[in-house]
């Protein structure tokens, strides 16, 4: 796609987000895209002051966006007015804001619903509701595993599932679980391909139970790992 007048720029994934009649989207690259399903013809910026994103999601009725500014604020999450994500004013009516996270390195990720989980390299963020004046805090579940690629991250019923430097993990918002211990995680290491590891992708198939990682193998060819979280 294009940004009218302009094509796109970067190399990071695209994410994608339903909210309402949007199709709201971030690259890392450029300003938050929309595409309103009832009127829109091309994608354009979601407002003039729509941060730049590499990541995005929707807690509750606000969308939230991390590791902002191409960069420049890669621990910054920011969010929207409730209801509004065109208004990312904070200040008088607004309920938009952002936050810092002190540790724990870059954003790697975030998933949302009732509440967001915040992944960083060395560290996990639970982001929840508050109300005025601060609108969400931030309360740390681990300062030790974090994600080592967004892409690893999936979610279903509340939980996430994503890859960790030393393994896989789960998340329910309180507490992380380690699922591949030993085995799985030794035979994931002795045979991905680390330095393909941005490539990594994960699905969740909710009749199945399954939670199923695509990543590139050491000799090449993808393989596909899968977990049968019941």
């Amino acid at each position: 796609g294009t940004v009218i007048g302009s094509a796109y720029s970067g190399t990071y994934r695209w994410q994608f987000l339903q909210f309402g009649n949007y199709a709201i989207a971030a690259n890392g690259s450029d300003k938050v895209q929309y595409y309103d399903i009832n009127a829109s013809t091309y994608f354009g910026d979601l407002s003039v002051i729509a941060p730049i994103a590499k990541y995005i999601t929707a807690v509750r009725d606000f969308v939230v966006c991390a590791n902002i500014g191409a960069g420049t604020n890669p621990a910054r999450v920011n969010w929207s007015d409730i209801n509004d994500p065109t208004d990312w004013t904070s200040g008088g009516a607004s309920q938009s804001d952002f936050q810092e996270l002190p540790d724990g390195g870059d954003i790697t990720g975030i998933v949302g619903g009732e509440f967001g989980i915040v992944f960083l390299e060395k560290a996990l963020y639970r982001m929840s509701y508050s109300g005025s004046p601060l609108f969400f805090q931030f309360d740390n579940i681990s300062r030790n595993v974090g994600c080592i690629e967004g892409g690893s991250i999936a979610q279903f019923g509340g939980i996430a599932y994503f890859l960790a430097d030393d393994g896989f993990y789960s998340c329910n918002g309180q507490q992380i679980t380690s699922i591949g211990s030993e085995k799985v995680d030794k035979y994931f290491f002795n045979n991905a391909n680390i330095g393909d590891i941005d490539s990594i992708s994960a699905a969740v198939d909710p009749e199945r139970n399954l939670v199923i990682w695509n990543y590139t193998t050491t000799s090449g060819p993808r393989g596909l790992l899968i977990y049968n979280f019941e």
